[in-house]
């Protein structure tokens, strides 16, 4: 089945979207970074530097379909399989991320501790904006701990599947 998309960087987030990589994941994993392949970046051209990483991190994908566009996107003679390295670095980093937020809220906390107990300025407005700070964080943390989960289960249910 052919996939019509005119960009490059297009069919390489198609791609990382069919693995079940997350965006940010997949172009750290080639040297890039996901802001290169959004608005007016995503018109720029793509260094060979980055074509090269991809090819060899990923020899699934057809390189004429990255290039081209023409063909399926997959390589019929290599089945797909899971890069556990990959999987196990995209973990290590969402977990570097959720232990970030936990230190966001605990400073956070502490800060409306202090200022609920009279040790810093009581002021109503910093107050409101430590709260919503901190609801902020929460719900970030709160839906990066459901997408991990969501993406675990999507990629054990994968792994499931190849190997039966």
């Amino acid at each position: 089945m052919d996939i019509k998309i005119s960009n490059i960087k297009e069919r390489i987030l198609y791609f990382a979207k069919n693995q079940s990589i997350s965006y940010e994941f997949f172009c750290e994993s080639i040297g890039m970074t996901y802001g290169s392949f959004k608005g007016i970046a995503k018109k720029r051209p793509l260094n060979s530097d980055a074509l090269e990483t991809l090819i060899t991190k990923y020899p699934q994908i057809n390189c004429e379909w990255l290039l081209t566009g023409k063909g399926s996107m997959l390589l019929n003679d290599i089945p797909t399989t899971i890069n556990e390295s990959a999987l196990l670095e995209e973990l290590e980093l969402k977990n570097k991320t959720l232990a970030l937020y936990k230190e966001k809220v605990t400073f956070l906390e502490d800060k409306m501790k202090r200022i609920s107990t009279g040790n810093e300025s009581d002021e109503p407005a910093l107050l409101q904006m430590i709260k919503e700070i901190h609801h902020i964080v929460v719900s970030n943390a709160i839906n990066d701990i459901i997408k991990v989960n969501e993406e675990e289960g999507t990629k054990e249910k994968g792994q499931k599947q190849v190997n039966t």
